[in-house]
């Protein structure tokens, strides 16, 4: 399928595009929330599960950003898991 220029300019794909860039970016604000939060969460004092459990869910969050960062996490949690054996 081939777009004409004419259909570029239409009102109709532009609200579109500008819709899918509202829903992307508000996407990854609310992501960076609940990461900030999730993060903030590990500072507090916590049980070791509860800390195993925040680092998992960072890890899964940082899986397809920054994968080092992913791997820390998950390493942290291994870590702590082993010592509540």
């Amino acid at each position: 399928m081939i777009l004409h220029l004419s259909k570029l300019k239409s009102p109709k794909f532009l609200l579109g595009i500008t819709f899918f860039i509202l829903l992307i970016s508000g996407q990854i604000h609310s992501q960076n929330k609940v990461l900030d939060s999730l993060l903030k969460a590990q500072e507090t004092k916590l049980a070791d599960t509860s800390r195993i459990d925040l680092s998992l869910k960072i890890a899964a969050i940082y899986d397809n950003k920054a994968n080092d960062t992913a791997v820390y996490f998950g390493k942290k949690a291994l870590a702590l898991s082993k010592k509540n054996k």
